[in-house]
């Protein structure tokens, strides 16, 4: 009995520690990890409201080196809770007839890597969803291969020519890993 007790706490210390803080994230977001789930990490930064000049810049580093993918969450704040598709979707139709445009900017080690905008959200940005979760993403910011020993910066700004329901923002997301990064089903395009 002993012995299969410690086989068993050998195997959590292999399997599930590592999981924890696998590539000594540091930054302004938040690694989250797993092996069970997919995608196996995501970098969870704090929310940017949905309004005219909003600007949000996020530092992090020792990301994982997968493959990844940036995720504009749509989140209501009022709620504290993520969109579903149904209602992200008209969130998404609200911010197109509001002419909202988000430019979104990459920096490894202080040096522009990747770029987009500022893009009218109508022309750039691909409505998606997934387990109940709505989301935006743009094709520039997909595919990302990071080194985890590089510092990276991600700075966005919003602009729209009216009003939105200040109880929304959008919550970007790193995420990759898994089974996730070999099966992209592509995300539907709605026009």
């Amino acid at each position: 009995m002993g012995q299969k007790l410690s086989h068993i706490s050998l195997l959590f210390l292999i399997v599930v520690l590592p999981t924890t803080n696998v590539h000594g994230y540091d930054g302004d977001g938040v690694l989250d990890s797993g092996l069970i789930r997919c995608p196996t990490f995501r970098v969870i930064f704090p929310g940017i409201p949905l309004e005219d000049g909003a600007k949000a810049r996020y530092r992090a580093k020792g990301v994982p080196d997968f493959e990844l993918i940036l995720r504009l969450v749509l989140h209501r704040r009022d709620r504290m809770a993520f969109l579903p598709w149904e209602e992200g979707l008209e969130v998404f139709k609200n911010l197109e007839k509001a002419n909202t445009s988000i430019t979104v900017q990459l920096f490894e080690n202080g040096r522009e890597i990747r770029s987009s905008g500022p893009d009218v959200i109508s022309e750039t940005w691909i409505f998606a969803a997934y387990v109940d979760i709505s989301y935006l993403w743009h094709r520039r910011f997909n595919h990302l291969k990071l080194d985890s020993e590089a510092v990276y910066e991600l700075a966005f700004k919003i602009e729209t020519e009216s009003p939105v329901p200040e109880h929304f923002r959008l919550i970007p997301m790193l995420e990759g890993g898994g089974w996730f990064e070999t099966y992209r089903p592509p995300p539907p395009r709605l026009k």
